[in-house]
């Protein structure tokens, strides 16, 4: 049999780094009967990975046959991804190995929120210091992967960030001004929900040992952002929208007034009666009738959480109407979607006092059969799993295409 040309085996490099990646550890039999390559070219690879060390042995494992077989899983430590999050006040970075294993997280806050080429320097200062790091530890970066609150409006030749409450980030293409600064490095654009939501798959299916075909990821904050994923990918929809679920209309006829000036009539909407943003704003506006209550008008989010399960007067009426809307919400969601697992995560509240609340509304809004069949989980993460799902969306990107061969034959090159 003759050779395969190099573009073809270019591509089955890839995909057997895909699928160890996706499911280490597994064994020889299993990649083949996933990538559906022959066992000679699955053994030919795996032994060329192994001399260049690109992937281990992990000692045996039950394989799909039932058998005993040597499990593979990556070594590839050094290859990583450098992940930064816009946010509301500050920026977050970190680099990421390629088993998701953070490494130099920083958190700066803003110089001036209010300038848009102050923040996109300010992030270009982030991204340079993380890539030093790398450089210094002789570490090759696959990319750069930026996850932003708000939603992000794709056409084709821009990306627009409309985020209420920070219109800042309307002012310039963002992405486009990152990648004139670092022209040399892949560049990866979203919102943060989608990018949890990667995150959120692969650590289910992690515990689960099963992947589901459809989950709805949402995360609270000063909003509510959501994240589909429909067979292991991103759904973004035509204009890359898709999954804003903050935006849904809750009450059509109650004003809104922004920060940074951003002000709007008309569209009162499910991030304004369900974010935790919202309970906050509740637990303000209602303060003096209430005036047994322990809170104050600048009392966090975690002091109203634990004042809720303190018996705490205003926080439980300010938590339970949220609980309401947020199941008011997901009712909608549910039958548009109709998603086999959600997740609710960043700062939505988790104690079981809430969720025993937005259990009794759900079975209230809800068919009996299908509040009851209904898989709600909350994110288990104690790391931010956005920039983890932001290196995990790169990190796919990259795998499925064939720019990984090359930064391992450029790694491969420096190093030895």
């Amino acid at each position: 049999m003759g050779k395969l040309p190099e573009e073809s085996q270019r591509k089955n490099k890839s995909l057997i780094l895909q699928t160890i990646k996706k499911n280490a550890p597994v064994s020889r039999i299993e990649l083949s009967q996933i990538t559906n390559l022959n066992k000679a070219t699955v053994s030919n690879i795996v032994n060329d990975f192994l001399e260049k060390n690109l992937i281990r042995e992990t000692g045996d494992i039950i394989s799909s046959n039932g058998r005993k077989a040597t499990g593979l899983s990556l070594n590839m430590e050094d290859f990583v991804a450098i992940t930064i999050r816009i946010k509301r006040n500050h920026l977050r970075t970190a680099v990421y190995t390629m088993d998701n294993s953070q490494i130099n997280f920083r958190e700066t806050n803003y110089n001036n929120s209010l300038n848009i080429d102050s923040i996109i320097c300010q992030m270009q200062d982030e991204l340079q210091l993380q890539i030093d790091f790398c450089r210094q530890n002789r570490m090759e970066i696959l990319g750069i992967s930026i996850a932003t609150l708000g939603y992000l409006y794709v056409s084709t030749d821009s990306y627009y960030i409309k985020a209420d409450g920070f219109k800042t980030l309307s002012d310039a293409d963002i992405y486009k001004e990152i990648q004139l600064r670092f022209p040399e490095y892949k560049l990866l654009i979203n919102h943060d929900a989608n990018v949890s939501a990667m995150a959120e798959l692969e650590y289910y299916s992690r515990q689960e040992n099963y992947t589901p075909a459809s989950l709805l990821n949402i995360v609270g904050g000063i909003g509510l952002g959501g994240g589909i994923i429909i067979n292991g990918r991103i759904f973004q929809g035509f204009h890359g929208i898709a999954g804003e679920v903050g935006h849904l209309g809750i009450n059509c006829l109650f004003p809104h007034g922004g920060l940074n000036g951003d002000i709007n009539y008309n569209r009162s909407i499910y991030e304004e009666y369900a974010s935790p943003l919202a309970i906050r704003n509740m637990v303000a506006e209602n303060l003096y009738d209430y005036p047994k209550t322990a809170l104050s008008l600048d009392s966090t989010l975690p002091e109203i959480y634990q004042a809720y399960d303190n018996g705490d007067p205003l926080a439980e009426w300010a938590m339970n109407r949220a609980a309401r809307y947020l199941a008011y919400g997901l009712t909608g969601l549910i039958f548009v979607l109709d998603p086999e697992v959600i997740i609710l995560g960043d700062e939505i509240p988790q104690s079981d006092k809430f969720v025993c609340v937005l259990n009794k509304y759900l079975a209230d809004f809800l068919p009996s059969k299908l509040s009851s069949d209904i898989n709600i989980r909350f994110s288990r993460f104690t790391e931010d799993s956005v920039l983890t799902g932001a290196a995990i969306t790169l990190f796919d990107h990259i795998l499925q295409g064939e720019d990984i061969i090359d930064s391992i034959n450029h790694y491969l090159s420096c190093n030895h």
